[in-house]
C-alpha cells in the first residue's frame, strides 16, 4: 500500500503469517526511514514513530488540519499542546467503546480521520489500528468494510480512485459516533 504526502512516499506492509508490520518513508532527497515491529505490542511505537517522520515539516494534512508535531521528549502534540494525537484517538475510541466489529471499523476510521490524519483506512491501516486500542480482528476486515459500506447501513463509503479505501459518511458518523451526545460530527 502506498501513501503519497506532499513531500514524502510511504509504504505500509504487514499482516502475513508472521504478523510483522513494516512502514519504509522515502524523502524527496533519496533518504529512505523503515521501521518495523514483528510483535503486536510493539505497533503503537511504529505508529507513532511514523507519524513524527511524516509531520516534520508540519504541512496541512488532507483534511485541512494542521499535522501534528514532534515535541522534544519524541511524543506527537496537537495544537493544544498537551495530549497527543496517539493520546486523543485513544481516547476517543475508548469512548465510544463501540460493540460489534463493524461498529469498531467505523470508530477506528472516523477517530483516525480526527485525530491521526488519515481521510480513508484500507484493511492494512485498520488492522494497524485495532492493534494500537487492543481490539479483537475480525475474521475478514475487507468483508467488514464491505458490510458497513452496504446499502442496509451505508456508514462507509468507497473512496473514488482509491481501491481498497473507505471513509466514514455522514450516515455512519450519526448512527456510531452520534450514540455519545458528547462527540460531535
Amino acid at each position: 500500500m502506498d501513501l503519497i504526502f506532499p513531500s514524502k512516499a510511504v509504504y505500509f506492509s504487514g499482516g502475513g503469517i508472521h504478523g510483522m508490520l513494516k512502514v519504509t518513508i522515502a524523502f524527496p532527497n533519496g533518504a529512505t526511514v523503515t521501521l518495523e515491529a514483528t510483535e503486536p505490542h510493539m505497533y503503537r511505537e511504529v505508529i507513532s514513530s511514523t507519524r513524527e517522520y511524516l509531520s516534520l515539516d508540519a504541512a496541512p494534512s488532507q483534511n485541512g488540519q494542521e499535522s501534528p508535531a514532534a515535541s522534544s521528549n519524541g511524543s506527537l502534540s496537537t495544537n493544544n499542546g498537551n495530549v497527543s494525537s496517539d493520546q486523543q484517538f485513544l481516547e476517543f475510541c475508548q469512548k465510544l467503546a463501540p460493540a460489534g466489529d463493524m461498529r469498531r471499523v467505523v470508530a477506528a476510521a472516523e477517530g483516525a480521520r480526527r485525530f491521526l490524519a488519515m481521510d480513508r483506512v484500507s484493511t492494512q491501516e485498520l488492522g494497524a489500528l485495532f492493534d494500537f486500542m487492543e481490539w479483537p480482528k475480525p475474521r475478514n476486515f475487507l468483508q467488514t468494510l464491505r458490510n458497513a459500506g452496504r446499502s442496509d447501513f451505508r456508514w462507509l463509503q468507497r473512496v473514488p480512485g482509491s481501491s481498497g479505501y473507505y471513509s466514514v459518511t455522514d450516515q455512519g458518523r450519526r448512527e456510531i459516533i452520534s450514540e455519545d451526545p458528547e462527540q460531535t460530527l
